[in-house]
């Protein structure tokens, strides 16, 4: 099984920040676990986001 745009994503995030769980991760950037959950089951993340992300050079 091939990892979606949204899996590559999160890896990056997590890789950026250190941490290795969704748990750690959802607390660097302030969301809840169960975000991240729905972002992977829409396979989408919210434009917004992405935008500040990218604006922070994450």
């Amino acid at each position: 099984m091939t990892d979606s745009i949204v899996d590559r994503y999160i890896r990056e995030l997590k890789r950026h920040f250190k941490v290795t769980s969704d748990d750690d991760l959802s607390r660097k950037v302030n969301i809840g676990k169960s975000t991240l959950a729905s972002w992977r089951r829409r396979g989408a993340i919210p434009e917004d986001f992405v935008e500040i992300c990218y604006m922070t050079s994450v």
